[in-house]
């Protein structure tokens, strides 16, 4: 093999490994989507097991399937930028009487008298730190999905 064709193969080989690797991220990152960035309308297959609140990115799915959280409303201003965070419990009544006033909109009945589940995202106070302030409203059909 000449002196020339040797790093001209490996610097093949490099590239073809970096195209590879550039695929691979491409492809995660094409499904999934930080949970920030979610819309209504859009559909996840959970959210972070971890926590429901852990920030992060989610994996999206297809509306079709039964066990998926379909976002039905978002706030993306749910809690006031210059705010403190609130207490964990305030947080959560209040992110949970948004989702159900939305609900009701959305699905034109009452949470209550609904076959769905809902499921709540509101900012952690890690998350908080990071500018985190929406607040995202998930519906299901499946009970174990839900809270």
């Amino acid at each position: 093999m000449s002196t020339y064709k040797k790093p001209l193969l490996v610097f093949a080989a490099v590239v073809v490994f970096l195209m590879a690797g550039y695929g691979i991220y491409k492809f995660r990152k094409s499904s999934t989507v930080a949970i920030g960035e979610l819309t209504k309308g859009q559909c996840i297959a959970s959210l972070p097991a971890e926590s429901e609140n852990s920030p992060g990115r989610v994996k999206k799915a297809d509306c079709d399937s039964s066990d998926i959280l379909e976002v039905f409303a978002v706030d993306i201003e749910g809690f006031p930028i210059n705010s403190q965070y609130p207490e964990p419990e305030a947080a959560e009544t209040k992110t949970r009487a948004y989702c159900e006033r939305q609900f009701a909109e959305s699905f034109s009945q009452l949470y209550e008298e609904s076959d769905l589940q809902m499921k709540i995202y509101y900012p952690t106070e890690s998350n908080w730190d990071k500018g985190a302030r929406q607040i995202i409203c998930f519906a299901t059909k499946d009970v174990e999905t839900a809270v």
